[in-house]
């Protein structure tokens, strides 16, 4: 069949297609729906190509996974990963394990947040990974678009990477990561946007480029080539940019690195950050501070032995720094230090780049204004497809900056105070109301009135008279200021249970009031989130907002109001599908207008609320009243009366002011006004159910949560502290079937390396900080590491089960019932004991390798028992414990006893 094409219309056919293959065929897709893509044992002779038939509606996957294939090009394809509330940071959307020769190009790979907190994952923040590629070689991705992942390329145990004109934007971490890499070539790519969570301290750490030395790594990680990348904070949050990691004491190291003509526009003073590399070029390379305070100025740092390093023709932000005394730089020459806090000083970058101070500028803002003959000479970087930064111009930014992804949560982010935002369409000045009113300016718009949200004293009066649906935080205030009451959300939430006619809506009107208070001028947080449709964050002389339509994403920054202050003031945004306009009005005047939307809906997401307040957090603090959402687009001539009757007083937390005809504002002021001051007690009433009743019982475990814990706990405590040995007994040795199971809670979170269940020669469970490390050996061979990087992000009950199962010839690695690590054509088995005990909780001959918190149950079984995911943490331990007739823990027997009587809460 070589050199043959073949068009296909589903799966099926493609994977009959792919059986059929011998190497040289082009499979052709055409547009649809294909599933999971899983491929495996397919090594084809020359090249097999699958091909979208047409690239403007290309084929769609939900996952591609490859595995010991080679010879396999994707081409115009779409990868939509959609994460459940059981998907893991570590899974992939494209996973290559043992592959060769497997080429990616000219694709659309997206994620999507997770819908609540899971294994390494939180809600709200994106999860899992874009791509792996793993124990492979002669890899290449070329011209991809990849978003909306934790992570977005990771590489382990990898040679000969191509990374090429791809665009990687919104993620949570690191855009291309990874250990054990040797010969990859990063060139052209536009690596852009990343909101952490929590960023910083116990929460997330994260780098552009993240290269480290693996635990027991023999060789060094050789040839890195990283050339003419775009490194942009954008409207992310301030990160590191390229980090070569080498502090594990390996013998192992970087040797022959190269750093040259990259531009990065960041703020982090180790933009470069390099430890122990043998031979360093970092050239030509342009550093300019994003955001941030002056010490947040980008620069190089060299650490740990760092030797012939070349570091010439430079523009750093920041000196050169050297953290350890044994550094060994052979040239450094024409490295110029610029600044951007004196215009009148030297090297001021707003007189020596074209628009350097720009917020969230292009390469083109970016290039010099004169010749300086040093830095950077880039013009283009990635696909061009992501959100604009990369390549030219004029764009507005405002133009589905991001791709339509329901997730607006992230991208506000605080910093960028001098921004002269030009990302914004500022038209708003000029023609706005001929646009905005639909022909009829001087007619008001009847609008059906959704929430209306008075605020005026008390958790049930936040609603409107006919609903009941709301709930406050226990945190949430309400405070009466001079005539009027108003909630003050002490980072607390009101919110509004999700409903149909929330969303989808061809037009819609939000509008609330809010003051800051004295000496809290400058807060910031997040007024309204409704997330997958819009979201308002106030910040100290701004605002920032979202919109989300069936045509994408539009973010939008008003920096052109007097909020600075406290006053009270109004924000309103009205939609309509129809003029095609989303409109922004501060203090009843349009600020900024979004165009280009004609016959797009509102969208939304049936699963999330309505928030005043900051869904996941970061709630404004200052005060909130009146707010408003209804269905339909009110006119320019209603926002502005809305607003004037804000200030005279006359427009009271009850009715329908915007929505009345502005000829008679009184009378709707004073209708029904003091109607939802009846009780006070439903603050108290139902605060904190929304937020817990959606948390992980989709699996309907059998016992109720608390109990469950309870259990573990009470047999935690049976078994005691300290380390177990198990000694060398044979039921512990010589398996070709094997189940290793323990389920633990950890004291605290970054407590270094600690060890839970250790059979030296065999096999081993540890806990490095919060990465999971797993060790295994067929037949007591070499060990093979496995590092499950943030795998552990909290303190409660976990389980891990290692499985060998000698029939289907696999080893597989679970956490919490989720298989992060299944390895083929694994025949041996589990050694005879040599002179090494079986050990719980730490190893016999390194204390400081302890385990520090609780165990509940352990079991070591001579068969491969089926993991099943669906279960809780418990239930599962339970049932492997019902397996084990070695050790005492007997979780099965206190579950036949599981009532509140019979176990001890204190």
């Amino acid at each position: 069949m070589a050199n043959t094409t073949i068009t296909v219309s589903s799966s099926a056919e493609l994977s009959a297609a792919l059986n059929n293959a011998t190497g040289g065929e082009t499979i052709v897709l055409n547009s649809g729906y294909y599933g999971d893509l899983n491929i495996y044992n397919a090594n084809f002779n020359s090249e097999v190509t699958i091909v979208s038939a047409n690239p403007d509606n290309m084929a769609v996957f939900e996952t591609v996974t490859l595995n010991n294939s080679s010879n396999i090009t994707f081409d115009t394809i779409e990868v939509d990963f959609n994460p459940t509330v059981n998907t893991y940071s570590h899974e992939s959307s494209v996973l290559i394990s043992n592959s060769s020769d497997i080429t990616v190009r000219n694709s659309h790979i997206e994620g999507d947040v997770a819908t609540q907190n899971g294994v390494g994952s939180v809600a709200g923040y994106p999860v899992a990974r874009g791509i792996t590629a793993e124990y492979s070689q002669n890899i290449t991705f070329e011209n991809n678009d990849i978003s909306y992942f934790q992570k977005g390329i990771i590489l382990i145990e990898a040679v000969n990477i191509d990374i090429l004109n791809n665009s990687i934007e919104n993620l949570r971490l690191s855009h291309i990561a990874g250990a054990d890499v040797h010969d990859v070539n990063i060139d052209g790519n536009y690596l852009g946007a990343v909101t952490p969570y929590n960023y910083g301290g116990a929460g997330d750490h994260g780098d552009y480029i993240h290269f480290w030395i693996n635990t027991g790594q023999s060789q060094n990680s050789s040839d890195i080539v990283i050339t003419d990348n775009f490194f942009a904070e954008a409207e992310g949050d301030r990160m590191m940019g390229i980090y070569l990691e080498d502090h594990w004491g390996e013998s192992a190291s970087f040797e022959d690195v190269v750093i040259d003509n990259n531009v990065f526009h960041l703020a982090d003073h180790q933009t470069i950050l390099v430890e122990g590399a043998q031979g360093i070029d970092i050239t030509n390379n342009t550093l300019l501070q994003s955001s941030g305070a002056p010490n947040d100025a980008p620069g190089v740092v060299l650490s740990l032995g760092v030797k012939d390093a070349v570091i010439n023709n430079n523009i750093f932000s920041a000196p050169i720094a050297e953290l350890t005394n044994d550094i060994q730089i052979v040239s450094e020459s024409n490295n110029i230090i610029v600044q951007n806090t004196n215009p009148n000083g030297a090297n001021y970058v707003g007189n020596l780049f074209e628009n350097a101070l720009a917020y969230n500028p292009s390469l083109l803002d970016l290039l010099q204004s004169g010749n300086l003959n040093t830095g950077a000479n880039l013009t283009e970087a990635g696909t061009g497809s992501s959100n604009g930064n990369n390549n030219p111009p004029e764009e507005p930014t405002n133009e589905t900056p991001e791709e339509p992804t329901n997730e607006t949560p992230e991208e506000p982010t605080n910093e960028t105070p001098e921004e002269p935002t030009n990302e914004t369409p500022e038209e708003p000045s000029n023609p706005n109301q001929p646009t905005d009113d639909n022909t009829e300016p001087t007619t008001p718009v009847e609008t059906t009135v959704l929430i209306k949200a008075a605020m005026n004293g008390s958790a049930a009066n936040s609603a409107d008279a006919n609903s009941d649906d709301d709930t406050v935080s226990n945190s949430v205030s309400f405070e009466q200021v001079g005539n009027r009451a108003a909630a003050k959300l002490n980072d607390g939430v009101i919110i509004y249970d999700a409903d149909d006619k929330f969303i989808n809506n061809d037009a819609y009107t939000l509008t609330f009031d809010f003051k800051k208070e004295a000496g809290a001028e400058d807060a910031s947080g997040y007024a309204i989130y409704y997330s997958s449709s819009f979201v308002v964050k106030i910040n100290a002389d701004s605002i920032m907002a979202a919109i989300v339509t069936s045509k994408g994403t539009n973010w939008v920054t008003m920096d052109d109001v007097d909020i600075n202050n406290t006053d009270w003031h109004q924000m309103t945004l009205t939609f309509s599908g129809q003029t095609g306009e989303a409109v922004f009005y501060v203090d009843g005047d349009e600020v900024a207008t979004v165009s280009g939307l004609e016959g797009t809906t509102q969208t939304g997401s049936a699963w999330h609320d309505f928030y005043v307040g900051g869904e996941f957090g970061d709630s404004f603090d200052g005060l909130i009243d009146n707010v408003m959402f209804a269905q339909g687009a009110i006119t320019a001539d209603q926002a502005a009366e809305s607003y004037e009757a804000m200030v005279s007083g006359t427009e009271s937390p009850n009715d329908d002011p915007v929505d009345e005809t502005p000829e008679e504002p009184t009378d709707p002021v004073d209708e029904t006004p003091e109607e939802p001051e009846v009780p006070t007690d439903p603050v108290d009433e139902t605060p904190e159910e929304p937020t817990n009743g959606d948390g992980g019982n989709n699996d309907d475990p059998s016992l109720d949560e608390e109990l469950e814990i309870a259990a573990l706990n009470v047999a935690a405590a049976n078994i005691g502290d300290g380390i177990i040995n198990l000694g060398m007994e044979d039921d512990y040795f010589g398996m070709d079937d094997f189940t290793a199971s323990i389920t633990f809670a950890l004291d605290s979170l970054d407590d270094g390396r600690q060890r839970l269940l250790w059979n030296h020669t065999n096999y081993g469970v540890q806990i490095e900080d919060d990465d999971l490390v797993v060790y295994f050996a067929e037949e007591g061979g070499q060990l093979k590491v496995y590092t499950f990087e943030n795998a552990i992000t909290d303190t409660d009950w976990h389980d891990v089960q290692l499985v060998l199962d000698d029939d289907a010839d696999t080893f597989s690695i679970y956490l919490d019932g989720q298989a992060l690590r299944v390895d083929d054509a694994v025949t041996g088995g589990i050694a005879d004991a040599s002179w090494w005990n079986v050990t719980v909780g730490g190893t016999e001959f390194q204390n400081t390798d302890e385990f520090h918190g609780k165990i509940a149950d352990y079991s070591i079984i001579d068969e491969a028992l089926y993991i099943d995911g669906s279960q809780s943490v418990y239930e599962r331990t339970a049932y492997i414990d019902s397996f084990d007739e070695h050790n005492s823990s007997n979780l099965d027997v206190i579950g036949v006893a599981l009532t509140e009587d019979s176990l001890d809460f204190a």
